[in-house]
């Protein structure tokens, strides 16, 4: 459905405003609120605890590395563990 939106959207020029408002108000929350997955649904499968602690600390030097020089780094920088959805 949003690929479907996307598409039309794009064509017609909408307003980058209206555009994201729609999406992320309109046909996402509708996604979330009607939609249910089913059996033959793909999952995504979370990485073991240790992938993600590793990535968290790669992310995290990088963001000490980017930093450094003195470019403004935005976001949660030094996570202990990597935070669950």
């Amino acid at each position: 459905m949003p690929r479907n939106l996307d598409v039309e959207f794009r064509g017609n020029g909408p307003p980058d405003e209206l555009y994201s408002r729609l999406i992320r108000n309109g046909a996402v929350m509708h996604m979330k609120n009607t939609c249910s997955p089913t059996p033959a649904d793909v999952r995504i499968a979370t990485p073991p605890r240790r992938a993600a602690e590793a990535a968290a600390g790669c992310g995290a030097a990088a963001a000490q590395r980017i930093g450094a020089p003195g470019v403004r780094v935005l976001g949660h920088r030094c996570p202990k563990r990597p935070r669950r959805r």
